[in-house]
Parts: structure tokens; sequence; C-alpha cells
């Protein structure tokens, strides 16, 4: 099929408008469509779009026309999924993030005037530091 140029599309609509009586202005207001837009339609000066193209075509009664843009799909790059985690970056992690969290704790207690005040204190901390880097480290490695 060839590509229809803006000029043969618009001789078509112009060519259906007279064949039906319909002044410029009737088309518009038949259409929704602006004056200028039909002007510029008739005239060749714009490719109209399919919506445009699908109006005129119901309104003036000719065949409607499929343009050839909206009939081939965009191209679309496979995606690759995300690769796992290999063994040597979960190792890395697992490591770096128990060095990471036990500088981090240590700070945070050597920073805190009246923290821990006793040992209980300083087990409940060190438990739910523990608790919570098991959990990442389970979540890394299932």
């Amino acid at each position: 099929m060839d590509k229809l140029e803006p000029q043969q599309i618009g001789s078509l609509i112009k060519q259906s408008r007279i064949k039906k009586g319909y002044t410029q202005q009737q088309v518009a207001d038949m259409t929704q469509l602006s004056l200028r837009s039909v002007q510029r339609i008739e005239k060749g000066e714009v490719m109209p779009r399919q919506y445009s193209l699908d109006v005129l075509a119901r309104q003036l009664e000719f065949a409607p026309i499929m343009m050839q843009e909206e009939l081939t799909l965009p191209k679309v790059h496979a995606v690759d999924a995300p690769q796992p985690f290999n063994n040597a970056r979960r190792l890395i992690l697992t490591l770096g993030s128990a060095i990471l969290l036990t500088l981090l704790t240590g700070a945070f207690i050597s920073q805190s005037r009246g923290f821990p005040e006793n040992h209980f204190e300083a087990f409940l901390l060190w438990t739910g530091v523990t608790i919570s880097y098991l959990f990442f480290v389970w979540r890394l490695w299932r």
C-alpha cells in the first residue's frame, strides 16, 4: 500500500465535502474541528491525525483512511530481566553490611551518654541489630 501524501488526503476530503454540498465551516461545525484545521487539511498543509480522518470520514461518508504510522507498532527493545546476585556479590554485601552495622551501632553507643545503662539494655540493642542483620542476609541469600 502506497503512503498517502497530505495533498492526496486533502483532495479526497475536499471532493467529498463539495459532493455533499457543505462549506468548510459546516464541516468544521459537524466534526467539531476548527475551521482552520479543515482548511489546512484540505490544502494538504498538514498530515491529519487519525482521529480527524475518522471524524471527517464519518461525516462526509467516505471510506476511512488508515495512516501507515497507525498500522505499525513501535519497536520495543527487549529488556533483560534483572540478573540475580552472584555469590561473590552476595558475600561482599553480607560481610560489608556486617562491618557497617557493627560500626554504626558502636558509634551510636559511644555518642549516647545514658545508653546503655546496664548490660540488659546493651544485650537488647545487640539482639535487635543481630535480628535485623539476619533478616537482611536471609532476604539476600534466598
